[in-house]
């Protein structure tokens, strides 16, 4: 399984790095929605996109507007946003207000719990990190 980096920059992109964004196409697993999101849509190969936040920074939540161009004319059974419950709550009344984005996202929210099933048999473990804002980190887990 390849891990592709589509964002490694912190707090703003520059000519040469997008913020973070790290993917698994072979999944369709996405771990943070920076500016890097863009590149997601050239690299999707399943019908499902889960998409897990570490934490709801701008630098890492921005590239979730771009969710129009990235689901374009893909044939997406289901989109999933995983975060940690009051980060989804953030991002739909600030970054998603009607004021600053009057569209509705395809998307589901899913609240962070447990270990989540990923598709090939994995699972994804979060914990708390220390961070501002507070944070979480993952471990994802294939069999073999």
């Amino acid at each position: 399984m390849k891990l592709v980096f589509l964002g490694t920059a912190g707090y703003h992109p520059s000519e040469t790095r997008h913020t973070s964004c790290l993917m698994l196409p072979e999944v369709g697993v996405v771990l943070d929605a920076g500016s890097g999101m863009f590149r997601v849509r050239d690299r999707l190969a399943t019908s499902t996109l889960d998409i897990f936040l570490s934490h709801a920074h701008l630098d890492h939540v921005w590239g979730i507007s771009f969710l129009f161009d990235t689901c374009h004319g893909k044939s997406l059974e289901r989109v999933t946003l995983h975060a940690e419950a009051a980060k989804l709550a953030a991002i739909q009344t600030h970054l998603l207000a009607d004021e600053l984005f009057p569209a509705q996202l395809p998307y589901t929210a899913c609240p962070l719990r447990g270990t989540v099933p990923l598709a090939g048999g994995g699972q994804l473990a979060h914990f708390p990190l220390a961070h501002p804002g507070g944070s979480v980190g993952f471990r994802l887990d294939w069999p073999g």
